[in-house]
């Protein structure tokens, strides 16, 4: 995949160190601009302080904001912003409600980077246009 610069800012929202760590040296190489925080109370802390195009959250993480609940504050109380889950503990259920709720992706790990990286590259093309967060069915 060829490297260009995206120009989006993007929150990776883990509670695994591994799982952030490689997300975000992946999306640094492909010049966008991470930032990673470990749940999702620290998710929401860095969303009142920074502008952030997408999200990319676990769906399972401990505290009292898991990724679920994550998506809906951001889309009750967040602006075009793209969110994308993704999950070692997938299910139909799960992947349903994170749709109805207004993700735009929902990804069982392990995931390919490529399909990530596809995501991203949609998503900035559609910000571009003015749109957000309207990619449902890619």
């Amino acid at each position: 995949m060829k490297k260009t610069k995206q120009n989006l800012r993007i929150l990776v929202v883990d509670d695994s160190k591994v799982m952030r760590d490689m997300l975000t040296q992946q999306l640094t190489e492909f010049e966008y601009e991470p930032r990673a925080v470990n749940n999702g109370d620290e998710a929401l802390e860095a969303l009142q302080h920074d502008h952030f195009d997408v999200v990319i959250t676990d769906l399972v993480m401990p505290g009292k904001v898991d990724g679920l609940k994550l998506l809906e504050i951001i889309k009750q109380e967040v602006e075009n912003i793209a969110v994308v889950l993704m999950t070692g503990h997938a299910s139909m259920d799960t992947a349903l409600e994170a749709m109805k709720k207004g993700a735009v992706k929902y990804f069982s790990k392990p995931f390919k980077l490529e399909k990530m990286l596809n995501l991203l590259e949609k998503i900035a093309k559609d910000k571009k246009k003015g749109g957000c967060c309207s990619l449902q069915a890619v």
